[in-house]
């Protein structure tokens, strides 16, 4: 009886930090949003400016970029940018149908470039959380409810809550479309991988590395979670996802997810054209030892 009684009450407090959290997050939203909206004008007018400089600078670049990492993994799937909004950009199209959940827009972003308002996230309150986008007062009750069904169902820890990545900075929406032809700076690029494919990305990261000072991890539930921990790091993320993302994105069993930030985007690239060419070297010199050693 007195265990159940403590592990309750670790539970309401665990809940307590989270509601305290998202206080505490709705009211720096809060009093972000009123500012922006009192500049959407000035937003528009920055975010078109930014548009057009795109079809020189920043697009040249992204495709050079997405290319050289495509071509590198041999990507089935392009690489998706995304890119935290005040408003909807100049020449950028409104998402105009239902998204089960934050990350079914990188599903659709494979092959359009679009603007997703906050209120398009709210069909999963956590990834709208884990996005960093502001929940009103039922967002807030629902989003306490879905981790207190992850907590009944034995999936996740209210004692985890406190600790679940978001994007610190905030924003009215987001653009999501292939990165090669991205029209404004992105914030972070997330692509799927296979298990070969991951392997090659964990040694271009580091990650695979052996040494003292080398924290070698892949990430999961909830798999969102990637973006915001490949911004606020500055590192390559890759995740084995969550049953969430599976089931709304409907992406293959053995499929894996990987967040690039953007400011490292070439810096990872270049590391990557290296371990591919290390790896096809010993590629090389294993099937000549196996070939040697299956002949006798």
């Amino acid at each position: 009886m007195e265990q159940a009684c403590i592990s309750q009450l670790v539970k309401m407090r665990a809940i307590k930090n989270l509601q305290t959290r998202i206080y505490e997050s709705e009211t720096k939203a809060t009093i972000g949003a009123n500012l922006m909206l009192i500049s959407v004008s000035q937003s528009r007018i920055l975010y078109g400016g930014i548009h057009n400089m795109a079809d020189s600078v920043i697009g040249a670049r992204y495709r050079e970029i997405a290319s050289q990492i495509e071509d590198l993994l041999s990507l089935e799937a392009p690489l998706v940018g995304i890119a935290l909004a005040d408003a909807q950009p100049n020449g950028v199209v409104a998402f105009q149908d239902i998204a089960p959940s934050a990350c079914s827009f990188w599903i659709t972003a494979q092959n359009q470039t679009f603007f997703a308002s906050q209120a398009d996230h709210m069909n999963c309150v956590l990834g709208a959380y884990v996005m960093g986008f502001g929940l009103d007062e039922f967002g807030q009750e629902e989003l306490v409810g879905v981790m207190q069904k992850m907590d009944d169902c034995g999936y996740f820890s209210p004692n985890e809550a406190p600790s679940v990545p978001t994007i610190e900075k905030k924003a009215l929406g987001a653009v999501y479309g292939p990165l090669a032809s991205f029209p404004l700076t992105a914030s972070v690029a997330v692509m799927w991988l296979r298990a070969s494919q991951a392997m090659l990305v964990q040694e271009a990261t580091g990650s695979a590395h052996w040494g003292k000072d080398v924290v070698s991890r892949v990430t999961g539930r909830p798999g969102c979670g990637a973006l915001p921990l490949a911004i606020k790091t500055s590192k390559p993320v890759v995740s084995a996802g969550c049953t969430g993302m599976r089931t709304f994105t409907g992406i293959d069993d053995d499929v894996l997810l990987a967040a690039l930030p953007i400011d490292k985007i070439e810096e990872f690239a270049q590391n990557l054209y290296a371990v591919v060419e290390a790896n096809s070297r010993m590629r090389s010199y294993y099937v000549a030892r196996k070939q040697t050693l299956l002949r006798g």
